[in-house]
């Protein structure tokens, strides 16, 4: 009997064992969720900041991005250690933010853009900035979905993210 019930206390144990295993990956997943969000806004705060101390390229419209920057060659002058404009610092300041992007979040792209695509300021009224990031997080398996495209199956291994912060620097 004791050996009876020893099997049946280690068939309960592993049971509980496997339900903590299956928390454990919920919570890696939700913690890395977390870290993503996390460096979106760090970066879109920073890229902010940046903005609000170039106010003549805000005026000028110069931070709109609309398509993924460039980080194949560094922008010419360095502003870093140059004199720049502040068109050349506003080019700058996206391919820094970009840098980093690239590195804390791969496969991620910024955006910035404003009202009727025009983010110069108007008549003393500066324009209203949508800084956009977006990102891919694998689904886990009970969330992946196929479709059927022309015969071939295309399975969707891969969540958008997404966040945003308007300002209006």
């Amino acid at each position: 009997f004791s050996l009876l019930e020893i099997l049946i206390s280690l068939v309960i144990m592993s049971v509980g064992m496997v339900g903590l295993a299956g928390l454990k990956l919920v919570a890696i997943k939700g913690t890395n969720e977390a870290h993503f969000r996390h460096e979106a806004s760090l970066l879109m705060a920073d890229l902010a900041d940046r903005m609000r101390a170039n106010e003549e390229a805000v005026d000028n419209g110069a931070y709109e991005l609309s398509t993924a920057v460039d980080l194949s060659t560094a922008p010419s002058p360095d502003c870093s250690s140059t004199a720049c404009t502040a068109d050349e610092l506003a080019e700058y300041d996206q391919y820094q933010i970009a840098k980093k992007m690239s590195v804390a979040m791969p496969g991620s792209l910024l955006r910035i853009t404003c009202p009727n695509n025009d983010c110069s300021t108007v008549a003393d009224v500066k324009a209203e900035h949508t800084i956009a990031i977006n990102w891919k997080e694998r689904k886990d398996k009970s969330e992946t979905m196929s479709t059927v495209v022309d015969n071939e199956t295309i399975v969707n291994e891969f969540n958008d993210r997404s966040i945003t912060l308007v300002i209006t620097p």
